[in-house]
């Protein structure tokens, strides 16, 4: 599926900072439709074959006419997500923030901040799973409890040793596990932790603008 804007045909697209589905050609909010298209094999806005599929793309751009497609059986059904965290700045800030980070580094090569480098940067979801869970766990460690008292002109300081056991259960909510096999896996631990409270019911819209 592709999202396609009513007003002028242009491609809407996810824009995080506006929190809406834009048309970059003409503008236009919320005037999206959604075009289906199924075939993970042709693009559904120009008819060019996809060569970017892999085994587990949900979301890419077609490199032939630039639109961002959407594969359904891959966002539909058992397929689909729960939950996504969905992108909160934009490219343009994107672009911004490593500029200001890597400009002035004395050992930033001269064509990693070039435009030809800054235009091939995508943003790109990467799946996770998230795991609910109860353990019950067996606990033994050393305490130490110190007293001080005075008794006359004379300060006595009390320190008993004890021997602690306790029986605890513990219980966690939502332990990511990095589910892409194309993503590094200390690349990923990185970005960790995520901003949880920020965790929508996942729509497909989503993903229009990134792959």
């Amino acid at each position: 599926m592709i999202f396609k804007c009513k007003n002028c045909g242009g491609n809407s697209l996810y824009h995080p900072e506006k929190k809406a589905m834009w048309c970059p050609h003409c503008d236009g909010l919320n005037s999206e439709e959604i075009v289906d298209g199924s075939s993970m094999e042709i693009c559904p806005n120009c008819g060019a074959p996809l060569e970017n599929v892999g085994e587990h793309t949900s979301a890419l751009k077609c490199a032939h006419c630039g639109t961002y497609i959407i594969l359904n059986e891959r966002v539909e059904g058992s397929n689909k997500p729960d939950l996504i965290l969905p992108f909160h700045i934009s490219r343009e800030k994107a672009e911004e923030a490593m500029k200001k980070e890597f400009g002035k580094r004395l050992f930033t090569p001269a064509s990693f901040l070039s435009h030809s480098s800054l235009e091939c940067m995508e943003g790109s979801y990467v799946p996770f799973w998230l795991y609910d869970y109860r353990s019950l766990i067996d606990y033994e460690g050393k305490a130490t409890r110190v007293h001080v008292y005075t008794r006359g002109d004379t300060e006595y300081t009390e320190t008993s040793h004890y021997r602690v056991v306790r029986k605890m259960e513990v219980d966690f909510d939502k332990i990511p596990a990095d589910a892409s096999r194309r993503m590094e896996d200390d690349v990923m631990d990185l970005m960790e932790p995520y901003e949880y409270q920020a965790l929508e019911n996942f729509q497909v819209k989503y993903l229009s603008g990134f792959e």
